[in-house]
């Protein structure tokens, strides 16, 4: 596999179709030692990316055989053109989340945060991965188009950012695309295996709102159920971005005083051996939607321990502001991590 440069299906065929010519960079050092400078003060950038082109052949494979295929589904499913020319798709060992990313990365040696390096998903899970980037990227063609359509596409309250919204929008495109590439078991499997499961906190959304009303098929893609759902209809109003207050005191003395939620995260604790057990949760705001719940005992905040209510939550406000926190917490006897992060 080569490295910086090399399109993936040939550039006529691309151009005949209208889809994009895509190149696989799996030899961006400085990307990849730009997004973790302290760790790569001690390790070797040089030997990461070796490691990086031996273990890159399932992401190699798939798009020699199927990238123009995958390109061409998604913008039938999606209902949106390709506008963009060109774009590369970064291989990466280490990245901080799985989120929807510009540029589009995959991490093919897991999700680091801190210390912290938890394992990415099988074979499936990358390449169910790679769509879900692929869908998002597609969808943002909508705001570079000028064809009919695409305005109402993009000024719809859908189409806005966050984990009930375009992400999920995303999802759905995913869900709808990827059984024709690795099979509905390995789709269904890639979905609802422990990974997705903690970096799809608008998951409860889509599962009770969007699946139930809407079926993407080519005859009547993504694109066409957006521009029919009324501005104000019910799936609008219960998928409405949470607001983020930015007054982080107001934050830290509510939770320790043990007030209604308030602030950014939207959630109190109590501080139990050592621990710091989530007690009220408001179901409106960012710690619900990336997946908290009351009960849950936060044990470290990006592999560190807290210790005090104060010193946890501007752990994670600091977090947030760099990309997002990865939380471990224990939950109904189980040891739980889960990424808490704006969208």
């Amino acid at each position: 596999m080569a490295g910086l440069g090399l399109p993936f299906g040939p550039a006529v065929h691309a151009q005949t179709f209208g889809l994009p010519d895509v190149t696989i960079n799996n030899v961006a050092s400085s990307f990849q030692a730009g997004l973790y400078p302290d760790y790569y003060r001690e390790n070797s950038i040089s030997a990461d990316m070796r490691w990086l082109t031996n273990n890159d052949s399932v992401i190699e494979k798939f798009w020699l055989t199927q990238g123009d295929s995958v390109l061409s589904k998604l913008a039938h499913m999606g209902g949106i053109n390709w506008v963009e020319p060109s774009f590369p798709i970064y291989l990466v060992k280490y990245y901080p989340s799985a989120g929807v990313s510009d540029p589009l990365v995959i991490p093919l040696g897991g999700l680091m945060k801190g210390v912290t390096v938890e394992a990415p998903p099988d074979s499936a899970g990358l390449l169910f991965n790679l769509i879900y980037q692929l869908s998002g990227r597609l969808l943002v063609q909508a705001r570079l188009s000028d064809t009919a359509n695409s305005p109402a596409i993009a000024r719809h309250p859908l189409f806005g950012p966050g984990p009930f919204r375009r992400d999920n929008l995303a999802m759905l495109l995913t869900l709808a695309t990827a059984p024709s590439f690795i099979g509905a078991d390995a789709t269904l499997a890639s979905y609802n295996s422990p990974f997705w499961r903690a970096r799809t906190p608008g998951r409860q959304v889509l599962e009770e709102l969007f699946q139930k009303r809407w079926m993407i098929t080519p005859q009547k893609p993504l694109a066409q159920w957006l521009i029919e759902e009324p501005y104000d209809s019910p799936l609008v109003e219960s998928t409405r971005t949470p607001s983020f207050a930015t007054d982080s005191t107001t934050l830290v003395v509510s939770s320790m005083a043990g007030l209604p939620p308030a602030g950014t995260l939207g959630f109190t604790v109590k501080s139990i051996g050592g621990r710091f057990e989530i007690d009220k949760i408001d179901p409106a705001r960012l710690a619900y939607a990336c997946g908290l719940r009351t009960g849950d005992a936060i044990s470290q905040v990006d592999a560190r321990r807290a210790s005090t209510v104060k010193d946890l939550f501007e752990r994670m406000l600091t977090g947030l502001d760099k990309g997002g926190s990865t939380l471990t917490l224990f939950r109904a006897g189980k040891t739980v991590t889960l990424l808490l992060r704006r969208s």
